[in-house]
């Protein structure tokens, strides 16, 4: 790891290896710090090293570099792994002088001062300033999705994975827009029930034979053809890869969960259909787990 000019080395060290650290210097004047180990490891192994270092003092803002490489390589041949590099603003002053009468900024005590108390808050103006972020379903802390979801009369269930909390969220606003439709019921289903779904709309009635039989957009050929209806089919993924991540569930416990998805997949449908229309529904999973047909 390469030491920027105007940086004094005060301690190194390293986690997970065995090496002695050295700090050595170039014909150029330039330092590093150089870890050597000769214990294999397996390709992914992680290792931590840090270097503790004080900046000497400045007048003028500036920018240093810090380059830190991977070798591996035996009997003096080695090849390059892995190079990262990073910037280091260094600011001679306290940006909270700004806020200050214009006399003090030629104090250098009262600018290394503010310094203390511009660290020490630092990490919540960073909080302050992303905190956009919070309310984006994409980028908002697991935590903050139930209450997220409140805000647009969601109710999400503890059970659910977080991929699919998220991914609800995200739409949901989307899917309000297209609330009594067929695209929007089908993809709020698909989001829930992570299947395929298909839906089919009966606009017609039976087409019979008779005196006053004429044919057009009111008559439809089958026996099951009533208007205002339609029939709902979903192929349901193995509830075992929708149980809550790394638990062990048994057939109780399994049961459980299916009746729960079943119970709020007609939750969903009950919701977002138009209030005149009835439905079929019927279940397409696993071959653990028959079909099942509702009507409504």
């Amino acid at each position: 790891m390469t030491i920027p000019h105007g940086l004094e080395v005060e301690s190194f060290g390293g986690v997970g290896f065995e090496a002695t650290p050295l700090v050595e210097t170039t014909p150029e004047g330039a330092q590093f710090v150089l870890w050597r180990s000769s214990e294999r490891r397996e390709p992914g192994a992680r290792v931590e090293y840090f270097v503790q270092a004080t900046v000497e003092p400045v007048y003028h803002a500036r920018t240093v570099q810090s380059q830190a490489t991977v070798f591996v390589g035996e009997n003096g041949a080695s090849a390059l792994v892995d190079v990262e590099q990073v910037e280091i603003s260094i600011i001679p002053k306290g940006r909270y002088l700004k806020h200050l009468p214009g006399l003090y900024e030629n104090d250098d005590f009262i600018g290394r001062f503010l310094m203390l108390f511009e660290s020490h808050w630092a990490p919540i103006e960073g909080q302050i300033s992303g905190i956009h972020n919070y309310f984006d379903p994409k980028l908002a802390p697991t935590r903050m999705l139930s209450w997220l979801a409140m805000w647009v009369d969601l109710r999400l269930d503890e059970n659910w994975s977080e991929a699919k909390q998220r991914r609800l969220l995200t739409s949901i606003i989307r899917l309000y827009r297209k609330r009594g439709t067929k695209a929007g019921l089908q993809e709020y289903l698909e989001i829930f029930s992570e299947g395929r779904v298909e839906i089919s709309e009966r606009r017609a009635n039976n087409f019979r034979l008779g005196p006053q039989a004429r044919l057009g957009v009111g008559i439809a050929l089958g026996t099951a053809n009533v208007p205002h209806t339609f029939a709902v089919k979903i192929w349901l993924p193995p509830i075992e890869t929708q149980a809550p991540k790394g638990a062990t569930l048994g057939a109780e416990e399994l049961q459980r969960f299916e009746h729960d998805r079943r119970r709020v997949i007609r939750a969903i449908i009950e919701a977002e259909k138009p209030a005149h229309t009835t439905y079929q529904l019927e279940f397409v999973g696993d071959e653990s787990a028959a079909p099942e047909s509702a009507n409504q």
